[in-house]
C-alpha cells in the first residue's frame, strides 16, 4: 500500500477477523491514516486512540475533509471482540462532515465501508457530503466493463442536497478514477472518469512485482501445507447428478459455519476435481475448490427456497445441481425439467423433519457465486433479504473441516431422494 501511495483508507470489517490486535499493528506501522467515524475502540488495550474519525487533505488549493465509516455488520461478520463498539455511521458522518466543513473543507468524501445499498440510501440524505468512494458490497460500478451493476458514478439527489457514489469491486481487479470539477466553493460542477480492469495487459511496476515474487513464495509453502489424510480418495463424479459424499461434506460445513443458518446450498459444479487418499495438502484444497469462492449468506422466503432446488434439479447433470445440508429434498429425474422437485423437508435439532413453510424466512448459506446468480440460481440474488457475500473463503473454512475431521472419510446422508412420484 505504501508502493502504490495509499493517502488514506478506512476500516472494513475483515480488519477484525483476527481480532482488533493485528488491526492495531496494522495501522501503528501505516504511514497513511485510517479511519472510522462510528468505531469506538476507547476501551481497547491496543486500538485506542489509533483509528482517526475524519482528516482534511489540502490538493492545489482546495480541502478536501474525508471520513470514514465502517458497516454494522462487523460484529456477525468477523470477530471485533467484545472491547470494540459500533455506532449508527449516518449519525457518525453527518458529525464529521459539519466537523471538516468548521474546519474549511469545502468537498466532503465518505470513505464508506456499509455497502452500496446503504451508499445510495445515505446520498442527498446526509448534510455536508459530496461524494461516496464505497466498499464492502464488492459492486462494479463502470460505463465501460461488462457486468457493471450499474454506471461508473451516479449522483443522488436528496432533502440534503446532491451527493455522487463510486465504487470499483474488489481485491485490486479494478482501477477506479473520479473526475470533479468543483468551483471555489465546493460545488461539484461536473463529473467524469470510469471504472477499469487492471489486467494482464498493463505493465508490471518492478517495486510491486518484487513484492508479490517473495509472498508467491511463501504461498507455495502454504500449499504444500498439510491439512489431512484420507483412508481412501474422495471422488466427485456424481456431484452434479445427486448426493455425493463431498458434496455432503461441503454443505455440511457450510452449515456450521454460520450460526443461525438453518439449511447449506452448494452447487456440484463448484467442486471441479476430487481429493487423493493418504495425505492432503492445502494445494489439494485450492485444486477442488478453485474459483476463490466466499462463503455467502442469505434469507429466502421458503417459496423461494423451493425455487432455488427447483433450478438446481432442472439443471441435473450440470453444475447446478444441489448439495445441501439442513434439509432434504425429493425430485424425478424422468419429469420435464421444470416439474422434477417434488418435495423438501427442513431438518429439526431432534433430527427430524417437517415440510418446507413456504411463507417462512429461512436464513440459507452458499457460496457467493450462486448468491449472486451463478448457475441460474438467480432467485438467490434476486429475491434474497440481507445478503452478505464476503465470508471467509470457502476453501478455508473446508480444509479446517478436514483437519478437525481426523481421517477424512465424507459420506452421503440420504438427504436427496431418487422418486418417480
Amino acid at each position: 500500500m505504501h508502493v502504490l501511495g495509499t493517502e488514506v483508507m478506512t476500516v472494513g470489517n475483515h480488519e477484525f477477523d483476527n481480532g482488533p490486535a493485528p488491526l492495531a499493528k496494522f495501522v501503528a506501522g501505516a504511514k497513511f491514516p485510517v479511519l472510522s467515524a462510528n468505531i469506538d475502540a476507547s476501551a481497547d488495550p491496543d486500538l485506542a486512540g489509533l483509528l482517526k474519525p475524519s482528516i482534511t487533505l489540502n490538493k492545489d488549493g482546495l480541502s478536501i475533509g474525508i471520513v470514514g465509516v465502517t458497516t454494522l455488520q462487523t460484529p456477525t461478520t468477523s470477530s471485533p471482540g467484545p472491547t470494540i463498539t459500533f455506532t449508527d455511521p449516518a449519525a457518525a458522518l453527518a458529525e464529521q462532515a459539519q466537523a471538516v466543513r468548521a474546519a474549511g473543507a469545502k468537498l466532503v468524501i465518505a470513505l464508506s465501508h456499509l455497502g452500496w445499498d446503504i451508499d445510495q440510501t445515505l446520498a442527498g440524505h446526509v448534510p455536508g457530503v459530496d461524494v461516496y468512494v464505497g466498499g464492502h458490497s464488492h459492486t462494479l460500478l463502470s460505463d465501460s466493463e461488462a457486468g457493471a451493476a450499474g454506471p461508473a458514478h451516479a449522483a443522488f439527489d436528496g432533502p440534503a442536497g446532491r451527493a455522487v457514489v463510486v465504487q470499483a469491486a474488489c481485491y485490486g481487479r479494478y482501477f477506479g478514477r473520479l473526475d470533479l470539477d468543483v468551483a471555489d466553493d465546493g460545488t461539484v460542477l461536473s463529473m467524469g472518469g470510469d471504472t477499469r480492469h487492471v489486467g494482464l495487459d498493463l505493465p508490471e511496476h518492478p517495486q510491486v512485482a518484487a513484492i508479490v515474487s517473495g509472498y508467491a513464495a511463501e504461498l507455495d509453502k502454504v500449499r504444500r501445507r498439510v491439512v489431512g489424510t484420507a483412508p481412501e480418495a474422495v471422488d466427485v463424479t456424481d456431484c452434479r447428478t445427486g448426493e455425493c459424499a463431498f458434496g455432503s461434506f461441503i454443505a455440511d460445513t457450510l452449515l456450521h459455519s454460520v450460526h443461525g443458518a438453518d439449511v447449506a446450498i452448494m452447487n456440484g459444479g463448484g467442486t471441479r476435481t476430487g481429493l487423493p487418499g493418504g495425505t492432503i495438502t492445502l494445494g489439494d484444497v485450492l485444486n477442488a475448490l478453485p474459483f476463490g469462492n466466499t462463503v455467502a449468506t442469505l434469507q429466502l422466503r421458503g417459496s423461494d427456497l423451493r425455487a432455488a432446488l427447483a433450478n438446481g434439479v432442472a439443471r441435473a447433470g450440470q453444475g447446478a445441481f444441489p448439495q445441501v445440508a439442513g434439509l432434504r429434498f425429493s425430485w424425478n429425474p424422468e419429469a420435464p425439467p421444470a416439474q422434477r422437485l417434488l418435495s423438501v423437508e427442513i431438518a429439526q435439532p431432534d433430527g427430524s423433519f417437517v415440510p418446507l413453510d413456504e411463507t417462512r424466512l429461512y436464513r440459507v448459506v452458499t457460496n457467493n457465486y450462486m448468491r449472486s446468480g451463478g448457475d441460474g440460481y438467480v432467485v438467490m440474488r434476486d429475491r434474497a433479504v440481507d445478503p452478505y457475500d464476503s465470508g471467509p473463503g470457502l476453501d478455508v473454512v473446508v480444509s479446517e473441516a478436514i483437519a478437525a475431521s481426523g481421517a477424512f472419510a465424507p459420506v452421503s446422508h440420504g438427504r436427496i431422494i431418487q422418486s418417480k412420484g
